[in-house]
């Protein structure tokens, strides 16, 4: 099976006088595999905190059966609560959460996922994105109304389809993929993180081959640059025997 032999996080609040609505699940050993998320709560309203930690909760509760994670399961699950946190309290009744959680076991990767908080796989000093993100923009480039190049001279690039919420129905993405190479890394980010990866997607390969370096060295170009949301970052190296 896959070993976890190294990981790495932070979850950080853009401001230190305001409240930090990411939350992640380290990676944790479930059944056969190792099971880690990351949710972002959305918007300002009262629910976003709550709405992240919940779901980060639920999963951390997760069991197997079988040797099989259901992560859809789970998923619907925590809609279960925040129907049932809002029915009882009305100021929840908007709270909403971007979650994405991943599954690994031997030689292979299962996720779910909801929103634009995002999975990726770093390879050869590259990270590639797994997971689809549900937004406007996402949307838009998909049924070629515009350009991923178009779309970053555009406004509203961080307007969700889809996220958990007593509100709406559960949308998610899923899917599967084999750890190929014998130590791969994996790495889960909220916009607030990978926003500014993206402005300039590469570090020195020293950085880049060991995750704990790679989160340091991200987690100090955003604080040096200047946060714009909360940032969090969570990723675990395996190696496949």
């Amino acid at each position: 099976m896959s070993q976890l032999i190294s990981s790495a996080s932070f979850s950080i609040s853009k401001s230190d006088d305001l409240e930090n609505s990411d939350a992640v699940l380290m990676p944790k050993k479930v059944g056969n595999g190792y099971l880690f998320a990351v949710a972002d709560g959305v918007g300002k309203s009262i629910g976003a905190q709550k709405a992240s930690q919940i779901a980060i909760e639920v999963l951390d509760k997760a069991s197997a059966i079988n040797e099989k994670l259901d992560l859809e399961s789970y998923f619907h699950k925590i809609r279960k609560e925040f129907i049932s946190i809002s029915s009882k309290n009305s100021n929840y009744y908007n709270m909403a959460t971007t979650l994405t959680a991943c599954y690994v076991t031997e030689h292979a990767v299962q996720y779910a996922h909801t929103g634009d908080s995002r999975l990726y796989i770093l390879k050869n000093g590259k990270l590639s994105q797994k997971t689809q993100d549900q937004t406007e923009h996402a949307y838009l480039i998909s049924q070629g109304i515009i350009t991923e190049k178009q779309s970053k001279t555009l406004s509203r690039s961080n307007v969700l389809m889809s996220a958990l919420s007593p509100k709406m129905d559960v949308n998610i993405n899923k899917g599967s993929f084999e750890l190929k190479s014998r130590s791969s890394s994996l790495i889960l980010m909220t916009d607030g993180a990978y926003r500014f990866w993206e402005k300039n997607p590469k570090f020195s390969k020293s950085t880049m081959d060991d995750i704990n370096i790679f989160a340091s060295s991200l987690k100090k170009r955003i604080l040096t640059s200047g946060p714009i949301d909360d940032f969090s970052f969570v990723a675990g190296e395996f190696q496949v025997s």
